[in-house]
């Protein structure tokens, strides 16, 4: 373009943006749009604050206050969201484009051939391959994939997809187009990585995934104590060539300077994404001495309390017990630093399960979300919170949002089953469950939905079939007490007392050797008919804070109990607080 576009111009664009498919029906983000570009034409754009736009914008009075109303910073996200979305589709030829920048409401009008208007773009980074001769070094090679990801993902106009999604590629033999077009990348990061005594050599790529053209690529050859270097030289090697689309942002730091404090971080990573009793264990050792070695390496504290939050989810350690050391752990990260996502939403997750505040959890993700709107497990988080607080259309959105993030996560395709359940859409619950084993039929939990939408829908010879079927592949504790709760309870409505009385019994056997849960001994009562046995199991899962105990106001299995007056006691008071409106999920795209 050879001048700049006048105000009628820039008017007439936000007409067409407004009346686009994805503005139309969203009135209080076309308000915010049109309110912000007309400030900025008039040269008022000093007068666009947070407390203007909630007071003139959003009809907040003037009593409003920005530091508890999220208003103005959740319509601002999702007006960026809409205008990208917008400008990749419908918008695509438009001459002028509009722009906010994350922490400001005052809207940049650019030209659509300036490079700062160029749509965002997205990135994959794919595992390193090991070329060493033993599969030692496979976690290093693990690790400078994940450590990639991390320092991109902290890269404004730059989306790069998750690690799950990435790993799940690992062996599928698919070229830099395949990837781009499994992943919805169009850039590829991929390398390689030899060790040998002290040494190491590095290689990476980037690479088109269009054409499969390397924009560029180098090696590196250096000591092991290097290597923290050398992944800062990668990711400032990559965004120094794709800066004419992203902004001036440099990549995010280590969060360590101790070489041996950062691999045993990577091997705590490791064993961590193995997502087994042993990987958990072991990833503990390793987080804790990578904390032994530097006490403020905030990472390590964070990795830390999400692997005790998922030993208490997956039952193989007393909530009381677990739960407490990642309260600790995530409270040390957090004050070290507090712009960690996953660290708030390792915090949300445990006030609402342990301490079961709601309010405080919804706090605790949004601010995971302003700090990495596309952080995947943040949003699948949300959905289970808003699942176990009756919101459960909003919960289901919250997790297709996050399957678009992490389109290859075994466990978000389980959690559709889980959800669809607590919905009472139970015929859907059971196809969603079977495509997910179809796609992951080593992820074992996803029996567990599937039998009890069985169960739920009196499909009791089914639900015993499923169960049967599946305990043989439960190799370790993780889920095993959920499955064996769902056969009792399903022995118990088919009149098969004696074979739930037996599931019983080998339940309180494991329970002599370890944690088991409560509340699956309550769901066994329940199908048996036993209403006295299982309220009292529901009273000492109160006592225990059993992670799932929130499941309970809509869990199908404990329909009969409805209406006695101890367990709609137990039932309505699961929260220690009111429960919230929800309003985490308007900033879901699309959600209006």
């Amino acid at each position: 373009m050879a001048s700049e576009p006048s105000s009628d111009e820039v008017r007439a664009h936000v007409l067409r943006v407004g009346s686009s498919a994805g503005f139309y029906r969203a009135d209080r983000i076309r308000r915010l749009l049109e309110y912000t570009v007309e400030k900025t034409l008039s040269g008022k754009s000093t007068e666009i604050k947070e407390y203007a736009l909630g007071v003139d914008v959003f009809e907040r009075g003037e009593g409003f206050d920005p530091h508890e109303d999220a208003i103005v910073r959740v319509q601002a996200r999702r007006l960026r969201e809409k205008l990208l979305a917008y400008y990749e589709a419908e918008g695509a030829q438009e001459r002028i484009r509009i722009e906010y920048r994350k922490g400001s409401y005052i809207p940049r009008i650019l030209l659509a051939e300036s490079p700062e208007a160029m749509p965002p773009r997205s990135l994959a980074v794919v595992p390193f391959v090991n070329l060493g001769p033993g599969s030692e070094d496979d976690y290093l090679c693990d690790g400078i994939t994940e450590e990639l990801i991390f320092q991109l993902s902290r890269v404004e106009r730059l989306r790069v997809v998750s690690r799950g999604s990435s790993f799940a590629l690992r062996g599928r033999g698919l070229d830099v187009r395949g990837v781009g077009q499994k992943l919805r990348a169009d850039l590829i990061v991929e390398g390689t990585v030899r060790r040998w005594e002290d040494s190491v050599r590095i290689t990476a790529q980037l690479i088109s995934a269009e054409d499969g053209y390397h924009i560029c690529s180098d090696r590196w050859d250096r000591h092991i104590t290097d290597l923290l270097a050398i992944q800062d030289e990668i990711a400032s090697l990559f965004v120094q060539t794709l800066r004419p689309h992203l902004a001036a942002k440099p990549p995010a730091a280590h969060g360590t300077d101790d070489r041996e404090a950062y691999e045993l971080y990577l091997k705590g990573r490791h064993f961590w994404n193995q997502r087994t009793e042993h990987g958990f264990g072991r990833a503990i050792e390793f987080f804790q001495a990578a904390i032994a070695r530097d006490p403020k390496f905030a990472r390590a504290w964070s990795a830390l309390a999400e692997t005790y939050l998922l030993v208490a989810a997956h039952h193989l350690e007393a909530p009381d017990t677990a739960m407490p050391k990642a309260l600790e752990a995530v409270t040390t990260a957090l004050a070290l630093d507090p712009d960690l996502a996953p660290a708030h939403s390792a915090m949300a997750m445990i006030l609402l399960a342990y301490e079961r505040r709601p309010q405080a959890a919804e706090r605790q993700w949004k601010q995971a979300l302003e700090i990495d709107p596309n952080y995947a497990h943040a949003w699948h988080a949300v959905a289970v919170f808003s699942d176990k607080l009756g919101q459960v259309d909003q919960a289901i959105s919250a997790l297709r949002h996050a399957e678009r993030l992490e389109p290859f996560s075994a466990a978000i395709a389980c959690d559709f089953g889980f959800l669809l359940c607590g919905a009472r859409r139970y015929l859907e619950a059971i196809d969603a469950c079977r495509r997910a084993l179809d796609l992951h039929p080593s992820f074992l939990r996803t029996y567990v939905p599937l039998a009890k939408a069985h169960a739920a829908l009196c499909r009791y010879d089914d639900a015993i079939r499923i169960c049967l079927e599946a305990r043989p592949l439960f190799r370790g504790r993780a889920f095993l007490g959920q499955l064996l709760a769902i056969l009792g309870y399903s022995y118990g409505r088919s009149g098969r007392h004696a074979d739930a009385a037996a599931i019983v019994a080998e339940l309180h056997a494991m329970r002599s050797e370890h944690y088991v849960s409560a509340y699956d001994f309550a769901t066994i009562h329940a199908g048996v008919g036993q209403r006295r046995q299982a309220i009292d199991c529901l009273r000492r899962a109160v006592d225990e804070h059993a992670f799932w105990l929130i499941s309970l106001p809509l869990d199908p299995l404990f329909a009969g109990l409805r209406g006695d007056p101890e367990f709609d006691r137990i039932a309505g008071g699961i929260w220690a607080e009111e429960p919230v409106d929800g309003a985490i999920l308007r900033a879901l795209p699309g959600h209006e």
